[in-house]
């Protein structure tokens, strides 16, 4: 405050994360504004100095600003793994080429209520009780997860703005769920992409299915690209499907109290989703 005027404000969202079998609370730290008639006064130095007294914290998807900014101040931090940008692409691309004002047109997406592809079925859910939700909300067996639990993922794709673009899969294989995957359409560069919004496996091999689905469903719509950011490493070069780990990287910090950078984060795990693309 200054003169009964907010000059600037930090936004933050509570989440938890596994680590051990043990929760744990933590905050993402999102949005840090300053108004323009304060900028270069050192106001937002203030608020860093602040943020920094907190080891449960975590920001992704921050400018180059404020990541140098965070890199100078904080001395006790986590460098996250990087959150990577992978593209899909299909014989649709092709269509972009000759008719690129015709592709960046809005269209209505199709979502299949059930579509089988690579031996695994993507079965359309309306909301997260439809599915079964591990204990704790732990997918998978790496040393430190992000809580996927039925409360996380109401609040994060069902009580917010625009969550009518979300599609929403519940990945099986051989009778038995092996993850989920949330999709939506968005637009990149003007183009219409699908978005593999976010994601979690209970094996690591079955994240490829993930890709595969994306892909279909950009297929279906006369799509030529789907996109995924996340902080797995996959390969620079996948064939099945054609998919291309791009040179682009979303930087992160976080808290000691995470304990390693190596966490699973997709574009749900911050603003990403709708800042992006769009």
């Amino acid at each position: 405050m200054c003169d009964n005027e907010i000059v600037a404000c930090m936004t933050a969202k509570k989440s938890s994360y596994l680590y051990k079998e043990e929760v744990n609370n933590f905050f993402y730290e999102a949005n840090t504004i300053v108004s323009p008639s304060m900028r270069g006064k050192g106001v937002g130095n203030i608020l860093y100095s602040y943020l920094e007294q907190f080891d449960d914290r975590c920001s992704i998807g921050m400018t180059n600003v404020s990541y140098n900014i965070q890199m100078s101040k904080f001395k006790k931090s986590i460098f996250l793994d990087p959150i990577r940008v992978y593209i899909t692409i299909n014989r649709n691309v092709f269509k972009y080429v000759g008719n690129i004002v015709k592709e960046s047109k809005d269209i209505n997406l199709i979502a299949p209520k059930a579509f089988k592809n690579k031996g695994v079925n993507f079965v359309y859910i309306n909301d997260f009780s439809e599915i079964v939700i591990p204990d704790k909300g732990k997918w998978s067996d790496d040393d430190i997860e992000i809580s996927r639990d039925l409360k996380s993922l109401e609040d994060r794709f069902e009580s917010i703005w625009r969550n009518a673009e979300y599609i929403k899969y519940a990945l099986i294989k051989d009778n038995q769920q092996i993850g989920y995957v949330i999709y939506r359409k968005a637009k990149l560069y003007g183009l219409n992409i699908i978005a593999i919004v976010d994601y979690r496996c209970i094996s690591r091999d079955n994240e490829k299915y993930v890709f595969y689905g994306a892909n279909y469903i950009a297929k279906i719509n006369g799509i030529g690209l789907s996109i995924c950011l996340s902080s797995r490493k996959y390969k620079v070069l996948s064939l099945r499907p054609l998919t291309i780990r791009t040179p682009k990287i979303i930087k992160g910090l976080a808290g000691l109290k995470l304990n390693t950078p190596h966490i699973l984060f997709t574009s749900a795990d911050s603003d990403l989703d709708f800042v992006y693309y769009e």
